[in-house]
């Protein structure tokens, strides 16, 4: 009869290789997700938004820094790597503060005119007018307006940047 001996040194070599078998399993079955995989974004890279990255305010009831990523997968300098190359195309970021899955809240940034010389209009935050696929721009005064390039400011403490990283 063989005994079997347990050697600690083989503990997260033997963890590493059953992750990796189980993943290159999986891998076979799971159909992964990533940037520029809708058939609007392959039709037209400019609607590729990648990344946004939120940060909460260290003071309390503060509003958060929000950035965002956009066409980052697309060659630098073609016609779909910037924003708005078409007038009034509408980037949004919905938010659900309560934890129910449906956005509550909902930031629209549009881009008007030629890319050198654009304008940004951001609206928001606000009660979006539908809730999931469906979208329609919101109504009443902008947020923040002015030129792309520039920092723009509102009376209430809010401020937003669109800008070439």
């Amino acid at each position: 009869m063989h005994t079997w001996t347990f050697r600690r040194d083989w503990i997260v070599p033997g963890i590493t290789a059953a992750v990796v078998v189980a993943g290159l399993t999986v891998a076979g079955v799971v159909k992964a997700s990533d940037h520029q995989d809708t058939p609007t974004v392959e039709l037209s890279p400019r609607y590729d938004v990648n990344d946004v990255y939120a940060f909460p305010s260290p003071i309390a009831g503060r509003t958060v820094l929000a950035l965002s990523t956009a066409s980052p997968l697309t060659p630098a300098r073609t016609p779909s790597a910037t924003f708005g190359t078409r007038d009034k195309e509408p980037y949004q970021l919905k938010i659900d503060n309560n934890g129910d899955a449906v956005e509550d809240l909902v930031f629209q940034v549009t881009f008007t005119g030629p890319e050198r010389n654009q304008m940004v209009r951001l609206k928001g935050p606000m009660k979006p007018n539908e809730t999931g696929t469906a979208n329609t721009m919101l109504r009443g005064e902008s947020t923040l307006y002015g030129r792309t390039n520039t920092v723009l400011g509102s009376p209430n403490g809010g401020a937003a940047v669109r800008g070439a990283a």
